[in-house]
């Protein structure tokens, strides 16, 4: 079986943040 729901959630938040973080670098804190 593939992994959790929680799991993809989870990554999904990570891959989201990584990307504001990367748009605005400033506004990450």
């Amino acid at each position: 079986m593939g992994p959790q729901p929680w799991i993809s959630s989870v990554l999904q938040q990570l891959l989201c943040c990584k990307h504001l973080e990367n748009e605005y670098p400033a506004q990450s804190i």
